[in-house]
């Protein structure tokens, strides 16, 4: 797995960019990873990743309120090759265009387009 990691948000395409593996592991929450909250996630080459939760989320109910205890969240390789290339160019190019920046990006090399998106989206 090559840093940087963009991981894609289900309800908008929005893209999370982290750093490492171990940043995005401690920033996604296991609650949202069972409830299907997050769509993809890539490294920095296309190799498809899986976000995966170590074990289910707990959750306490208490006079009518309920609490969660969050679990660990680990990021899996899901091929040992990169074959995801386009399908995250895909998915960087739409988040830019939300952000306003349609074509500023579309001709730009792969490696020159995870730079930018990790400049853009990188989640701090």
């Amino acid at each position: 797995m090559k840093p940087p990691i963009f991981v894609v948000v289900a309800a908008n395409g929005d893209i999370l960019a982290f750093d490492s593996p171990a940043r995005a592991e401690r920033y996604v929450e296991s609650i949202d990873v069972e409830n299907g909250e997050y769509l993809q996630a890539f490294d920095s080459e296309g190799r498809l990743l899986a976000l995966e939760v170590e074990r289910p989320t707990v959750r306490h109910k208490f006079l009518g309120l309920e609490s969660v205890e969050l679990t660990p969240v680990r990021l899996v390789e899901k091929e040992s090759k990169p074959s995801h290339a386009e399908d995250l160019v895909e998915a960087l190019l739409a988040a830019f265009a939300r952000v306003g920046e349609p074509g500023e990006h579309a001709n730009a090399a792969m490696g020159e387009l995870v730079e930018k998106a990790l400049r853009r989206f990188r989640v701090r």
